[in-house]
């Protein structure tokens, strides 16, 4: 068991290009999914820079899309489905020291997820939930919705969504 982080270095980024590597491996994963799958990107050219979004969907089969965002900290955001979004590092902070090859690997694990069609999530009576599974298990979770959220007055909502195409199916 490891001593706890320095109560100092909560908040403290020392070296946030430490995550710069990210905006490289989202690029990669982007262009992994559009290779793979029947998909199409918005824009079109599909390539991600800072403070840009790149919107992915499949073109037929009804699943939902992804969108891949690269933040100044540096990191980078994924969008899925309908309501949520991952933050890839979640904090920096010296003290949460997250782990570059984690961060991708949970990156991966996500997008997999995802465009594979076990990716779930639920709005009901207030509460926004979701959960997925991967190679190395599986993921959920809910938080309530603050109480100004317009989405707490939404019909409940749960959505399965399904796997997308492969590209292979496209081509037939």
């Amino acid at each position: 068991m490891s001593d706890p982080p320095d109560p100092d270095s909560y908040g403290r980024v020392t070296n946030p290009e430490r995550y710069a590597p990210l905006h490289e491996f989202a690029q990669s994963a982007l262009d992994d999914v559009l290779a793979r799958d029947d998909a199409g990107a918005e824009p079109v050219d599909g390539q991600l820079r800072r403070g840009r979004l790149v919107r992915v969907c499949p073109r037929s089969g009804g699943g939902g899309c992804i969108a891949f965002e690269v933040t100044p900290f540096p990191g980078v955001r994924l969008h899925v489905g309908r309501w949520h979004t991952y933050h890839f590092p979640r904090c920096g902070c010296d003290a949460c020291d997250e782990q570059l090859a984690e961060l991708e690997d949970e990156m991966t694990d996500l997008i997999d997820a995802f465009v594979g069609g076990r990716f779930t999530e639920f709005l009901d009576g207030g509460r926004l939930g979701h959960s997925w599974s991967s190679r190395s298990g599986s993921r959920r979770g809910w938080s309530e919705l603050p109480a100004s959220d317009a989405r707490r007055d939404q019909p409940a909502e749960y959505i399965e969504w399904p796997a997308w195409p492969p590209l292979t199916e496209r081509r037939s």
